[in-house]
């Protein structure tokens, strides 16, 4: 009995845990700008309701973008 209601358990807990993938739009946009790093607000396209993801990117050889730029940008990425 105790091995059956440790393996439900597990079972529930392992089901409870599901993570999703979520989707992204490609394009972001710059929120926070820190020395070399970039936080950038990205639209997920993979739900019903509009919500939005967010991340942190450094650029060692540094940047030039400003709070507001469309992310990632090519032309604001300095290339060593």
């Amino acid at each position: 009995m105790k091995k059956g209601i440790l393996l439900l358990f597990i079972f529930l807990s392992l089901a409870a845990c599901k993570t999703e993938k979520l989707l992204t739009d490609h394009k972001g946009i710059v929120l926070i700008v820190e020395g070399n790093a970039v936080f950038v607000a990205f639209e997920v396209i993979s739900e019903s309701e509009k919500t939005i993801a967010t991340n942190w990117f450094n650029h060692k050889d540094g940047h030039s973008y400003k709070k507001g730029d469309a992310y990632p940008d090519p032309s604001k990425e300095k290339i060593p």
